[in-house]
Formats: structure tokens, sequence, C-alpha cells
């Protein structure tokens, strides 16, 4: 289990490192959920402004992303799934590295966006290898243990401005898959759209791959999900959250439930309870 893992801190269902600005909390068991949180590290500011390369693309955080991350890990003694979920969290302040972005070469999966390089200066590639080479290697035991179908990829991340499709009292989570492009089973970003809305969220569900070729927003998911989507051929979301429940006073009381409703939907999903 540890054979990428040269030097960790055990807990009950995890081993915990921190290195080349990437934090992984690995599940001792094949993963069936991986999670992915490339902005919420090292703001901006605290960085030295004269080493901080990246200045021609955005480089706005996503701050207390974490939180919900770390929250669907301790949600509740009583699921089985939070023994089968690994986060990977990026430390590296996104005006350096954008680790949801494509390098070396320019790729946006965004139509009408122009393509935004994950970095502007080399010596910051391993820490882009780094971050997308333990998601690989989670996602290569997952799909060995489970199969192909088994296992879901999150990526997860923040968004402030409501997107001009929203309801008038704006969307809580929004599921960015690319009009479905990295749905390959089953349906789940459907059934995981049904079961938050059961919860009282307002969600909005991309319907159709059909739809793929018209225009996209932000929102709509970019290289993470799209990427590891494509190259594994399994699902994955990338799953937008309202500031709401990442605002230091609401988030006490909206923000772990959030937490505990993802962890039961992936519970649900994967062994059916």
């Amino acid at each position: 289990m540890s054979k990428y893992m040269k030097n960790f801190i055990e807990f009950e269902y995890h081993r915990v490192t921190n290195e080349n600005f990437t934090e992984i909390w690995q599940a001792k068991k094949p993963s069936r959920v991986v999670i992915t949180v490339p902005h919420d590290g090292i703001p901006n500011y605290k960085w030295p402004d004269k080493i901080r390369d990246r200045r021609k693309s955005v480089t706005g955080g996503d701050p207390q992303v974490w939180l919900i991350a770390k929250d669907v890990l301790f949600s509740s003694r009583r699921l089985r799934i939070r023994e089968f979920i690994s986060v990977v969290r990026g430390n590296i302040p996104r005006g350096v590295v954008d680790l949801n972005r494509s390098w070396p070469f320019p790729r946006s999966y965004c139509v009408g966006q122009k393509p935004q390089l994950a970095l502007e200066n080399p010596r910051y590639a391993s820490v882009y290898r780094q971050y997308h080479g333990l998601i690989k290697k989670l996602l290569m035991d997952s799909i060995e243990s489970y199969g192909k179908e088994g296992c879901l990829l999150v990526d997860l991340h923040g968004f402030g401005k409501q997107p001009d499709y929203a309801p008038k009292n704006g969307y809580d989570l929004i599921l960015g898959t690319g009009n479905r492009a990295s749905i390959y089973y089953d349906d789940i970003d459907f059934k995981m759209g049904e079961y938050l809305r059961s919860k009282g969220y307002e969600v909005f569900v991309p319907r159709d791959k059909s739809s793929s070729h018209k225009k996209e927003d932000l929102y709509a998911a970019e290289f993470t999900t799209r990427y590891w989507a494509e190259r594994l051929k399994i699902n994955a979301v990338q799953i937008e959250t309202a500031h709401k429940f990442r605002d230091k006073k609401r988030r006490v009381e909206i923000g772990p439930q959030l937490s505990k409703d993802l962890a039961s939907f992936f519970e649900k999903w994967f062994f059916g309870k």
C-alpha cells in the first residue's frame, strides 16, 4: 500500500504525507473515490512576488474547499466508504502552478476559452508531475481492484459568481462533466444530482453529450476531470461548491453537512446503503 509513500503518518484508515507541495491522505485499502483539491493550498500573497511566475492566467484560489474534502474523510464513523476514499491536495499557490491545467502542451477543454498552461517556469515541473503522478497511481490501483466502472474521481472546487443559467436563488452545487464527456458508466452524475436535490440542495447537472460542441463555461470541468476520465475511461466529476459552504462564519453550520451528504451518496453508490 505504501509503495510510493516513503514517509507518512498513520491513522486508522489512512496514511498521510506531504511531499513536493502535494499532500495525500491515502486510504489503506484501494480507493473507490479519489478526491482532488488543486486550488486550496498556500495563498498567492504568502509567496514571494518575484518568483510568482504565472501571471498571464487565472490565479485565484478556492479557499476552504479543503475543509469540505477533509470532512468527507471524517464525516461519519458509521459509513464504510470512508475507508475507501483518498484525497490529493495541491499546496502550491495557483499563481505559481495551476494543477487543474495542462502541461507541457496548452489545451483547454472549455469551448471558447483560451488555453492556459499549468506553469510558465519549468523549475516547478516536478510539483506538477508529483500531483498528477499520485492521482494516476491511486486510480490505477482502484481500476486494478474494482475495474474501471468501480471507481470515481471527484475534482473539488469552489465558485463565487453564479453562472448566467442559475435560478433566482442560485446554485449550491454545479457538477461539471463537460456535458457528460467524463461520464462512462451508469449515469452516476444524474444519480448524484438526484440524491443531493433530495437533501435540499440546488444542483446543476449537465444533460447530454450531444451538446458538448456548444459554448461551455469555466464550471463545466477542466483538465483533471476531463483528462483522467478520457485517458483511463473512468467516471469523473468536477464539483463546484457555492461560497456559503466555505464562508468562515456560515460553513460551521452547513459545510460539514454537505460533506456528510456527499459521503452518504458515495456509500449508497458503491455499497447500496
